[in-house]
């Protein structure tokens, strides 16, 4: 049995489900939480989502709660280590 890209797709990414991940949506913005679900569409709902913002050498953290992306809307999605996130040291943290 074969399975569509689509299917396929959906069930890589239902092994990344209770990781923290950062999502690049179409627009630029960068959401950063707890991966909760997957559907057939793409579909994600990321729990304790925050937006980070980039100034230079800063960035800020907008907490957002439960976010759900529409999968159309989705540019990229990857894990964050969250021990190797806490070890940054070039960027200030401003809010």
């Amino acid at each position: 049995m074969t399975l569509s890209s689509s299917a396929a797709t959906e069930y890589h990414l239902l092994n990344e489900v209770d990781k923290c991940h950062v999502c690049v949506l179409q627009d630029g913005r960068k959401l950063i939480g707890f991966l909760r679900t997957v559907d057939q569409f793409g579909n994600m709902a990321f729990q304790d989502a925050v937006e980070r913002i980039y100034v230079d050498d800063c960035y800020g953290d907008l907490y957002q709660g439960l976010v759900v992306v529409r999968g159309e809307n989705i540019a990229m999605l990857g894990e964050i280590d969250p021990e190797l996130e806490k070890k940054i040291t070039n960027l200030e943290k401003w809010m």
